[in-house]
């Protein structure tokens, strides 16, 4: 396995996780920037407001907030991809 990247040395370099953290995020933001009102923001909505109805705790509206944020934009981030991934076929046919 350590010969493999031996081989390909050249185009493995050292990156700083913050780097790599960053550089996912932006991917994603690109993919999913025309449709966050649409899936990230209405369902983090609709799910704090579940919350909100349930219990009025700070802590357990922070948490249904972060998680709500991050399986809305996974959601939307893996639909997206898909989506994109497909698409070159049918804009072969659309031409």
């Amino acid at each position: 396995m350590l010969g493999l990247f031996r081989d390909f040395g050249f185009l493995c370099r050292q990156v700083s996780l913050g780097a790599i953290v960053e550089f996912e995020l932006r991917l994603s933001w690109l993919f999913i920037r025309r449709n966050v009102r649409a899936t990230v923001m209405a369902g983090t909505a609709f799910a704090v407001a579940m919350v909100l109805r349930r219990s009025s705790d700070v802590f357990v509206m922070l948490h249904a907030l972060f998680a709500a944020l991050a399986y809305f934009w996974l959601y939307a981030y893996s639909f997206d991809l898909h989506n994109q991934l497909t698409g070159v076929t049918e804009d072969r046919i659309n031409k």
